[in-house]
């Protein structure tokens, strides 16, 4: 067939096909052009989850009429600094999403600058523009989109059920929203409410402005059982919250990343946040975040993406460090505990539920001694049955003995005061009751001490008796030999074997058992696509973790009260402690208050 150039309407239907998705894609291409805007209030209302109509207003700055005859135009926009494709600081292209969306819908378009006394719309169906109109409005602009998709009805076909469209149009609002606090938000669908976030006035709060808007979003809980990161490197800013460890979800849907003011959902930055939380949480579950990263512009592109959703970074390895580095040290500061969560999810099952049948149950004091008696393990413990729930300390018989003078303690984590069915440990400070988990605390404080010792000393290596030959895709083995020295430090000996083969010749010892080839391919494919080698230090700390939970305390065993304390002690000294190397919580406390709730003292 002849070369020919395509008409008009067939170009702008292609290039709305590469942005307009779904509803959702007009919503977030119309909000975003909103805040371009300058609006601080924008209001969503949808019909048949945005199918057949959808209306964005704003009060931004609006535009004059020929301005807005330009902004239905392909190629046409008020957003682009000098020209200069590397300087991007806006949102969008008002000139590109427009014209896409009236290529395949109807679209109307009411706008009025502020200083100006009236109005005027103009619109565009099917790609076919029509004339400048004076209209009334307020000042803003308000978008007006009636039959999505019907230019292709193909399309519609393709969508989803009403209320999966509308969890795609609240995320993407919800995203829009986190990042803009000093903007107010409303989404309506058939004139119901679904959504409302306050503007934040940022000299009003006593707190950041991210933080009130964070919790309109996310909820109290998501603040209670998180911690706000801040740091700076190079050029670059990262702040936002990050969940405690034992405060984890399903899917990573509760990870929201911005940068430079924008929503994406990039694969390296997610990997940098699993990196991030893979020593604390299982392989199974993810942490919810908010981050917000600042970038220099002529460091990253944008435009890699029709949407934007995904960028690319000049240095990439630096904003993957900047990440990892920066969550890590925050997840190992003292003051990272067990999430608030965990105790309110705890609390129910401490409450009492006696009957005629059972007169009480083996109780045991919550004091410690005073300094002068030298609190011993119950010496008769072992001739008594198997399955006795309780290991307490010898009271001593004197009645000079006051326990509520000894009650403080200087720990975070108490003194020890029983041990429950040779598994838990009960703990006690002034103000709640600690019960450990001993296999867990231990497996965790084990675990660290090996991974230490990877770090201080050199991995040992174990020499192939036959060298393992791994063919690679093309491109592939060139990036895993750049990455040479960095896994030789882990006990990987790799060399070319010719065009796209690699030599295996050294493993680490401790994974012996490993296969070799699949390893090097999955390593291969990670460096290539992100850029890093976590992968083979991550096989080694599983390793180190399963050694860990083999040689730590079992559950079932007696401890001393002196074994008991010692325990603790060292949780509060080791990073991490507060879960074990499965993501699952070490310890769960109780407040005085909740133990006064549950017996109706308050």
């Amino acid at each position: 067939m002849p070369v020919r150039i395509l008409p008009d309407h067939l170009i702008n239907m292609i290039a709305a096909g590469e942005v307009i998705e779904r509803p959702a894609s007009v919503i977030k291409e119309l909000v975003e052009n909103a805040i371009d805007a300058g609006a601080n209030q924008i209001a969503v209302t949808l019909e048949n989850a945005g199918k057949s109509r959808i209306i964005v207003r704003d009060n931004g700055h609006g535009m004059l009429p020929k301005d807005l005859e330009l902004s239905v135009e392909r190629h046409a926009t008020s957003k682009l600094v000098d020209d200069d494709l590397s300087v991007i600081k806006t949102l969008g292209f008002r000139g590109e999403a427009l014209p896409s969306i009236g290529a395949i819908a109807r679209l109307q378009l009411i706008s009025r600058p502020p200083e100006s006394d009236s109005a005027w719309e103009i619109s565009v169906a099917g790609g076919k523009k029509g004339t400048l109109q004076p209209a009334r409005a307020n000042p803003g602009t308000t978008v007006d989109v009636r039959d999505l998709f019907f230019a292709i009805p193909a399309r519609l076909k393709f969508l989803k059920a009403d209320t999966t469209e509308i969890a795609h149009i609240t995320e993407i609002v919800c995203r829009l929203a986190l990042v803009n606090p000093h903007i107010g938000f409303t989404l309506h669908h058939h004139e119901k409410l679904i959504l409302r976030y306050a503007r934040i006035q940022e000299r009003l709060l006593p707190t950041s402005p991210y933080q009130q808007r964070v919790e309109q979003v996310l909820g109290v809980e998501f603040i209670q059982n998180s911690r706000s990161i801040l740091t700076e490197r190079d050029g670059m800013s990262l702040q936002g919250f990050i969940s405690l460890p034992t405060y984890h979800r399903t899917n990573s849907q509760e990870q929201y990343i911005f940068v430079n003011n924008r929503p994406v959902r990039d694969r390296q930055l997610q990997s940098a946040v699993r990196v991030a939380y893979q020593d604390v949480i299982a392989h199974n579950r993810y942490p919810a975040v908010v981050l917000y990263l600042a970038v220099p512009s002529d460091q990253i592109d944008v435009n890699v993406h029709p949407a934007k959703t995904e960028v690319r970074f000049r240095q990439a390895d630096r904003v993957r460090s900047l990440v990892i580095s920066a969550i890590k040290s925050r997840l190992v500061e003292q003051d990272i505990r067990t999430a608030p969560i965990i105790t309110q999810q705890a609390t129910p099952y401490f409450k009492s539920s006696f009957s005629s049948k059972n007169n009480g149950f083996p109780g045991f004091i919550l004091g410690e001694k005073p300094s002068s008696f030298h609190w011993q393990q119950n010496q008769q413990q072992d001739a008594k049955p198997a399955n006795q729930p309780f290991i307490m300390a010898e009271q001593p018989s004197h009645d000079h003995v006051t326990h509520s003078t000894n009650l403080v303690s200087p720990h975070f984590l108490g003194n020890a005061v029983a041990q429950i069915h040779r598994t838990y440990i009960i703990a006690q400070t002034e103000e709640k009751m600690v019960i450990v988990d001993q296999h867990a605390a231990h497996e965790r404080l084990v675990y660290e001490k090996m991974k230490n010792a990877l770090t201080d000393q050199a991995i040992k290596r174990q020499l192939l008796l036959i060298p393992e030959i791994v063919n690679l895709p093309a491109g592939q083995a060139e990036m895993i030999l750049e990455k040479a020295d960095d896994l030789q430090k882990l006990g990987l000996t790799i060399e070319s074997f010719g065009l796209n083969t690699i030599l295996v010749r050294e493993v680490p010892a401790m994974l012996m058992g490993l296969k070799v080839p699949q390893t090097i391919i999955d390593l291969a494919a990670q460096i290539y696509e992100q850029g890093d080698s976590w992968l083979l230090q991550n096989h080694l700390h599983e390793v180190c973790g399963t050694l860990a939970c083999h040689s730590s305390i079992r559950a079932g065993h007696t401890m001393t009260v002196a074994e008991m304390n010692a325990l603790l002690r060292q949780m509060e000294e080791t990073p991490n402690s507060s879960q074990c190397n499965h993501g699952r919580p070490t310890y769960i406390e109780l407040r005085r208050e909740d133990m006064e709730k549950l017996f109706g003292r308050r």
